[in-house]
């Protein structure tokens, strides 16, 4: 009987020093992980890296559904810069205009501020017109949400 006890307890033995063995290579492996991730300078830019990518792909999708803020169309004697003031409060003041020469600059910009989110939207779109354009005569009218800046072209008679 005693040899049955030996034996046992010698299996028991096995079996906690399998459990010690077994628990401390977790415990190890574990750490070893950790300190890698830690400690790794490739581990953080591959981190870093993904989490600029999913920002951006979001930027992507923001910016594929936003409009384009302004349009240029050219009839036989005037320009036409039409601007969408839907993303802008739908306020007029919220757009600048210069000329400078045969330049048109269309510059604007709004600050939104939410519960837990402001945003910003600013834009400056250039336009170099091929024609005399007429600055005395340029005219601005605001319809709906479009404001409306219509800039005759100089007659060369």
């Amino acid at each position: 009987m005693s040899d049955e006890k030996n034996f046992c307890i010698l299996k028991y033995l096995g079996f906690v020093l399998a459990t010690l063995i077994g628990a401390f290579l977790a415990f190890y492996f574990a750490v070893d992980i950790t300190l890698e991730r830690m400690f790794n300078p490739m581990y953080r830019m591959k981190h870093a890296e993904k989490i600029m990518n999913k920002e951006f792909k979001h930027f992507d999708k923001k910016m594929k559904h936003m409009p384009s803020l302004v349009h240029l169309v050219k009839n036989s004697d005037e320009y036409k810069l039409i601007i969408d003031l839907r993303n802008l409060d739908n306020d007029e003041k919220n757009v600048n205009v210069s000329f400078d020469k045969d330049m048109v600059t269309v510059s604007g910009g709004i600050d939104k501020s939410r519960k837990r989110e402001e945003s910003v939207l600013s834009f400056t779109q250039s336009y170099v017109l091929s024609d005399e354009i007429d600055i005395s005569k340029v005219k601005k009218e605001k319809i709906r949400d479009k404001y409306i800046i219509t800039i005759p072209i100089k007659d060369n008679d």
